[in-house]
């Protein structure tokens, strides 16, 4: 039944209005996709035809999608706690070391993948240099942002938000950082094959097409 009814793509609950959602965050989106050559310009700059461009509006109807990518009310974070993103630096190799650093953010997709970066750049040592001929130090964090930013999105892309109750997570040892989502892998996949060439199945399109 996956290709038919799945959490993305079912309408939200009764009392989510298109009120409730970021139109600073929707225009982002959209001139972003626009620049990037996949989407095209819409003809229509309201709000309603922008989120019918991406597929999260239907007769009038949003979808879950909706709220998970552009939500801006507070209240309705109760309602969907899958919005959610734990943050958390151990002083040590194991979770049973003390905390650096722990904390839950709410909010939409694209407000949780701003706040997980800015716990990296806080918390990612960086090495300098001065190379020969050069005034500027070069500066290279552990983890590359280009590298850390995929993780993220593939994290809150992938996860099962069916699981009301769980959040993704980025954890950073001493020796090593952990992005991770509730959920298992689908469509056959295994961790061996996660490290070869494979096929991009997303277990949430609309979310993916959107991210």
């Amino acid at each position: 039944m996956h290709p038919i009814r799945r959490w993305e793509n079912q309408p939200v609950a009764a009392n989510v209005q298109i009120a409730d959602l970021d139109e600073e965050e929707i225009l982002r989106a959209v001139d972003n996709a626009v620049r990037l050559g996949r989407l095209e310009p819409p003809r229509e700059p309201k709000i309603e035809e922008l989120l019918r461009s991406f597929d999260l509006l239907t007769d009038r109807q949003l979808l879950n999608t909706a709220v998970a990518l552009f939500c801006k009310s507070a209240h309705l974070f109760d309602a969907y706690p899958q919005c959610s993103l734990q943050v958390a630096r151990f002083r040590g190799i194991n979770r049973l070391a003390d905390f650096a650093d722990n904390r839950m953010f709410t909010g939409n997709l694209f407000e949780l993948l701003r706040q997980a970066e800015r716990f990296l750049r806080d918390n990612v040592p960086i090495a300098g240099r001065v190379l020969s001929g050069q005034l500027v130090r070069e500066n290279r964090p552990r983890y590359a942002p280009r590298a850390t930013r995929e993780a993220l999105a593939n994290a809150m892309c992938h996860r099962d938000y069916t699981i009301a109750g769980g959040a993704v997570s980025v954890a950073m040892y001493d020796d090593r950082l952990e992005i991770a989502n509730p959920g298992t892998l689908h469509f056959g996949l295994t961790p061996e094959r996660l490290t070869q060439a494979h096929e991009s199945r997303p277990w949430n399109p609309l979310i993916a097409q959107v991210l």
